[in-house]
């Protein structure tokens, strides 16, 4: 039975197969050896598995062979996501990064990133394919701890940012003058408000509300409310909160 579950495994929990994918500590040609971006991506997508399983919902996992897809994509440089994934209202492109946050010191605000050649790679799938991808992002290699962010949002985000970076003359980024290794070292910080923090078979993907800031948010509302409804009867006010 599909049921909506925690979004944080206890560490204890963690799978053979993620396991597999880390150096032995113990072994002593590892202690020294840090994990190079594939394999820490690698570990990452077994994570997303790992939970996708807990949380039954049904996915298949994209072939990235270069000879497992045609010419006309590989011209159009279109990038596939890792996973498609099936909720009980729609099926979904999910594509797991493992990124470290980063900080916008003025702004105290965490933001993942998000290199230009992956930007440009999934944007023409995203025109192509005509559906949306979400990308499933993570910090932790020791628990499927995600959010989620639809691609659509960043490509919005993308072209505000495009616009806004006239004033600074960046006006000359565009998607024809595309060079790979120079996109590839240029990153969008992509803002935490556009994220999503849950994902269950019956809802999808979706936002849990905070306490703390709903405890304030109500705190703000009886101060403004609690005047007026005082002239209300009972049963009036007893039908605003039912």
């Amino acid at each position: 039975m599909q049921g909506e579950e925690s979004q944080k495994a206890d560490e204890g929990n963690k799978t053979d197969d993620v396991k597999s994918l880390q150096p032995d500590p113990n072994n002593e040609g590892n202690k020294n050896k840090k994990l190079t971006s594939k394999e820490k991506g690698e570990i990452a997508e077994k994570l997303f598995e790992t939970y996708l399983n807990k949380i039954e919902i049904p996915f298949f996992r994209i072939d990235q062979g270069k000879d497992t897809k045609s010419k006309i994509l590989m011209e159009k440089g279109i990038r596939r996501p890792d996973y498609i994934i099936q909720t009980i209202n729609d099926y979904y492109y999910v594509d797991v990064k493992y990124r470290k946050y980063f900080y916008f010191t003025e702004f105290k605000m965490r933001r993942f990133t998000l290199d230009l050649d992956s930007f440009f790679s999934l944007k023409n799938f995203y025109n192509n394919f005509y559906k949306d991808i979400w990308l499933a992002f993570t910090k932790n290699l020791d628990s499927p701890d995600f959010i989620y962010i639809p691609f659509s949002q960043i490509i919005d985000y993308y072209e505000n940012l495009k616009n806004a970076l006239v004033t600074y003359k960046y006006d000359n980024i565009k998607e024809f003058d595309y060079q790979k290794e120079i996109y590839e070292d240029l990153y969008l910080y992509i803002p935490e408000y556009l994220s999503f923090n849950k994902l269950s078979f019956e809802r999808g993907f979706y936002k849990e509300a905070n306490n703390d800031i709903f405890n304030k948010e109500a705190f703000f509302h009886n101060e403004k409310w609690k005047e007026k409804l005082i002239y209300f009867s009972p049963c009036i006010v007893k039908n605003l909160f039912t």
